[in-house]
């Protein structure tokens, strides 16, 4: 998930559809970075998304709602922005794999997730879509469910990602990411789904390029069962093949998931 830089005025809408033998997703969102003549950012989107199962996925996943946030510059912080959100969303999960023997089967689809977000952003880069030079910080919690926000689930989640950006040679950049995030419950660890626990691989949502979607999880756990702490490091080295459109890139990947903080090894 990204996070805009308050880039100035003007009204963003865009439409994602995507269509392949893995993925059919389908976005609407609508940006107003300037909302009422002051520097503040409105966000709305709807969306409506299907993981069909690969291989180590195990199950058909379908998420539909809509989320909105708000946000404006953080004062007396130079290049800092807060924002809050409210995200709904219904997931559901069908045509269980036979290889798969977790508990999901039994549970009554689909579920309802109501959440709150809060995020600090910190970006002094110089261009917001292939940065030379500079920072990119952004710390990030979620909260889900309770009794004020109802829902089906109740778990919570924290993230931290840190990027530095630096001009080698010729127009090649480096970026350093590092980033890791922990999902816990409020009474239990077990209140978070299993749905919901980090599984990395692949290039997309938890990725850990290099892997298979889905293949990185706790040594000892089952493959279907994802971890609650995770971590990851790159390094990328990209250079402009028909600048600004077409770029190309050099990346060392790593990372791994834990089933808590405690039993991580970084």
């Amino acid at each position: 998930m990204s996070e805009p830089n308050f880039l100035g005025r003007g009204l963003r809408v865009g439409l994602d559809w995507e269509f392949s033998k893995t993925r059919q997703n389908v976005n609407v969102s609508f940006t107003e970075p300037w909302l009422m003549g002051t520097p503040t950012e409105l966000s709305i989107s709807l969306f409506n998304r299907i993981q069909n199962q690969v291989r180590q996925q195990f199950f058909s996943d379908r998420r539909r709602g809509g989320s909105i946030r708000i946000g404006r510059p953080f004062p007396w912080f130079d290049y800092t922005s807060v924002f809050t959100s409210y995200r709904y969303e219904e997931v559901e999960l069908t045509d269980f794999s036979d290889a798969y023997e977790g508990s999901l089967r039994d549970i009554d689809w689909p579920q309802r997730t109501s959440s709150v977000g809060f995020t600090l952003l910190r970006n002094s880069t110089d261009n917001p879509f292939h940065p030379t030079r500079g920072t990119r910080t952004v710390l990030r919690n979620r909260w889900t469910g309770g009794e004020f926000l109802g829902g089906d689930v109740r778990f919570q989640e924290y993230e931290m990602e840190f990027s530095w950006y630096q001009q080698l040679l010729w127009k090649f950049v480096l970026e350093v990411r590092d980033a890791a995030s922990i999902l816990d419950g409020y009474d239990s660890p077990d209140q978070v789904p299993d749905y919901e626990l980090y599984r990395l691989g692949g290039n997309r949502g938890n990725a850990l390029r290099g892997y298979d979607f889905y293949e990185v999880v706790p040594d000892g756990n089952p493959e279907f069962i994802g971890g609650r702490f995770k971590h990851t490091l790159s390094y990328e080295v990209s250079f402009p093949i028909a600048a600004p459109t077409v770029y190309g890139l050099f990346f060392y990947d790593s990372g791994n998931t834990w089933n808590s903080f405690r039993e991580a090894d970084l």
